[in-house]
């Protein structure tokens, strides 16, 4: 019997074991050629960066998913309400950055954190790739 796909709360869930048992992550550890021993630490970090990247990118559109897709669903019904109030928009708007920042600055750090553990070449093939800018 094969695994169900494993669909985390962003999506494809990164770290854990998914489409008939293939962890997607593997892919990108194939193509980079880091060692297993090597890839333990990396791997997490990189799930997160991509998990925030997935959550960046594809925003609102999964409302109730996370709390940046909730403030972006909020903000959105907020605008398309014309009962809706300056105070109430001041207030969407404002949870709606916050959490952009906070998805922001988890990638940010994500980022950081893998330039620090990748050699160059590891740098440049994701950049390649199109998983870090």
């Amino acid at each position: 019997m094969m695994p169900a796909m494993s669909v985390g709360p962003w999506g494809p869930s990164w770290g854990v074991p998914s489409w008939k048992g293939m962890d997607p992550l593997e892919v990108i550890r194939g193509q980079l050629g880091i060692a297993s021993d090597r890839w333990h630490a990396i791997k997490p970090v990189l799930a997160d960066y991509l998990e925030a990247q997935w959550e960046l990118h594809n925003m609102g559109l999964l409302p109730e998913v996370n709390k940046y897709s909730v403030a972006a669903w909020n903000l959105w019904s907020g605008v398309q309400s014309p009962m809706t109030g300056d105070d109430d928009l001041t207030q969407r708007l404002d949870a709606y950055r916050e959490a952009r920042q906070e998805v922001r600055d988890r990638r940010d750090r994500g980022a950081s954190t893998l330039e620090q553990m990748l050699t160059v070449k590891e740098l440049a093939q994701l950049v390649d790739m199109g998983y870090l800018h």
